[in-house]
């Protein structure tokens, strides 16, 4: 049976695994764990932070990271169709609107960029945290954004019309 494995240093004599099952271990100390992913995706420079799945279209699927860049990937091809740059920070939240068609992404210093699937392009960049976004939640029947930041503020816009609507403060 052909399988891919992965393999780590681990530093130990033991053949036995954290969970009690039997590991191989070869002659240089590596242990071989078997790779099951069915999709590996190359893009980042450097660590993910963040992932989100559309929620109408399974192909789709955002991330963001340590590199300082938004991505947009079809899982169908593994290729990234759209990269969002300019963050300056690494990109901490992502998320997409209850329709699919709206993708937010966050990052460490509070800038927030709307990317229009539709279009495959960024929309608008939303002003409003100074801190790092630490979550996004989209109302679902609508565009409306809401972004929690790390200073405690949560921020609501109308992310189709880029709109400040109001923030809410002490949370």
């Amino acid at each position: 049976e052909d399988e891919d494995l992965v393999a780590r240093l681990d530093g130990s004599d033991s053949q036995k695994g954290d969970d009690g099952g039997d590991e191989k271990v070869t002659e240089n100390g590596l242990e071989e764990y078997k790779d099951d992913a069915f999709k590996v995706l190359e893009g980042h420079q450097s660590s993910v932070y963040c992932v989100a799945a559309s929620p109408v279209d399974s192909r789709l699927l955002a991330s963001g990271g340590g590199d300082d860049i938004g991505v947009v990937w079809d899982l169908e091809t593994g290729n990234a169709t759209a990269t969002i740059e300019g963050f300056g920070e690494s990109v901490s939240s992502v998320s997409f609107s209850c329709d699919g068609r709206l993708c937010a992404f966050g990052a460490m210093n509070g800038s927030v960029t709307v990317f229009d699937t539709t279009i495959n392009a960024s929309k608008c960049v939303l002003e409003g945290p100074i801190e790092a976004v630490e979550f996004f939640s989209w109302h679902p029947r609508g565009p409306l954004l809401l972004a929690g930041s790390a200073d405690g503020t949560v921020f609501l816009w109308n992310a189709e019309t880029g709109q400040f609507m109001q923030s809410f403060v002490g949370h």
